[in-house]
């Protein structure tokens, strides 16, 4: 028998589906489209909106003496931001028995120019400066940030001054990955782990300069797949530029990403242990059959 604290997250859940009681009446699912029933939440909304419930240890920044240590536990993911980059590690199931450097990935930024000239190599190695809300990798000609959230980890390019090089050619960032490689994806690409096959999805690419506009970008694999382009219009742009894709697994990002599926979410709960359970319209989650409430456990969907 599940004990009450292993209940709570879904009793919470169904509460949040339920109707108000009516006099006479017993409670049932509100349903789809009904007054009743509790407003959709985008499915790019679900981590923030899960985060909001979470006050564990799970996610966050811990300085350390040369860096710093970032957890992101609902995407099973741990990384150290060091003086050479930050150094990724899968924390799921599979991956969980694998110790040493074999078991890590880094993406870094390695090159900066402009359009098809020649890029100008960045340095491998910098300083790290670190709080409890982010760290930063400075290094001459770009800054990398580091946060994390219940999407993954998220890693910031900032570029402080404008790159020299033909006018009218797009900005181009070259990034060098090891211990992975990269696949095209939606609005990204697809980072597999070398060592354990484990796919991470590296998107949702967001590109903005000084007063906060939207600048178009797109981010391709190279290199056969051993390093990534991302490369932004950058034209009138205003200094710094800020590009910030965010790591996380494969299928968090797939719910309702079969063709037909119903995908309305309308209510979050989440536990200690770093599951998030979703309950609303659906019928299939990522690629599992899911009656209104599917489970999250930090690298898979299940019923």
């Amino acid at each position: 028998m599940k004990t009450l604290s292993a209940l709570s997250p879904i009793l919470c859940l169904l509460a949040a589906l339920l109707p108000p009681p009516v006099a006479g009446q017993s409670p049932s699912l509100a349903p789809p489209g009904s007054p009743s029933a509790s407003a959709a939440i985008p499915v790019d909304q679900i981590g923030a909106a899960a985060q909001k419930q979470y006050s564990g240890d799970g996610l966050g920044i811990t300085p350390t003496a040369n860096g710093a240590r970032l957890k992101a536990l609902f995407q099973r993911l741990e990384a150290d931001a060091t003086p050479e980059g930050l150094w990724v590690r899968s924390t799921a199931e599979k991956d969980s028995h694998t110790a040493g450097s074999d078991a890590r990935f880094r993406i870094r930024a390695m090159a900066l120019g402009r359009g098809e000239d020649i890029l100008s190599p960045l340095a491998n190695t910098g300083e790290v400066r670190a709080n409890k809300d982010a760290a930063a990798w400075l290094r001459p000609g770009v800054i990398e940030e580091y946060t994390t959230s219940m999407d993954g980890i998220r890693q910031d390019f900032v570029i402080p001054v404008r790159p020299v090089g033909a006018a009218g050619d797009d900005l181009t960032l070259t990034l060098e990955l090891t211990g992975a490689h990269a696949e095209p994806a939606a609005n990204g690409a697809k980072v597999i782990i070398n060592h354990s096959g484990r796919e991470l999805l590296y998107n949702r690419l967001h590109v903005t300069d000084a007063t906060g506009r939207e600048l178009e970008a797109r981010m391709e694999p190279t290199n056969a797949g051993g390093t990534l382009e991302i490369r932004v219009n950058d034209r009138g742009a205003a200094y710094p530029v800020r590009i910030d894709p965010t790591l996380s697994d494969v299928d968090w990002a797939s719910l309702g990403g079969l063709p037909g599926a119903n995908t309305t979410v309308r209510a979050l709960a989440v536990d200690s242990s770093g599951n998030v359970y979703a309950g609303g319209d659906f019928a299939i989650v990522g690629n599992v059959m899911a009656n209104r409430i599917a489970k999250w456990d930090g690298s898979s969907w299940s019923a």
